[in-house]
């Protein structure tokens, strides 16, 4: 058996994946990056890229001044 390199993934892959764990950190109550990350890699084979480990830890870190910003603009 032979080692093969791990898939390049894309920076456009690596912003949906960091929306879709985003947005399951937000629906499923009690969850962290770190078990969704588990559920990733047996989901796909494939570690979390770091590009998208780094943006939903950014937007978890910044999600109070995110969600600040989101009620100003939104309207109705």
């Amino acid at each position: 058996m032979t080692d093969t390199p791990p898939r390049a993934v894309s920076r456009r892959q690596a912003r949906r994946a960091a929306f879709v764990l985003t947005y399951q950190l937000d629906v499923r109550a009690g969850s962290d990056l770190d078990e969704l990350a588990a559920r990733y890699l047996a989901d796909t084979g494939m570690d979390v890229p770091p590009y998208t480990r780094e943006v939903v830890e950014g937007v978890q870190r910044d999600r109070d001044a995110i969600d600040a910003e989101v009620d100003a603009a939104a309207a109705g």
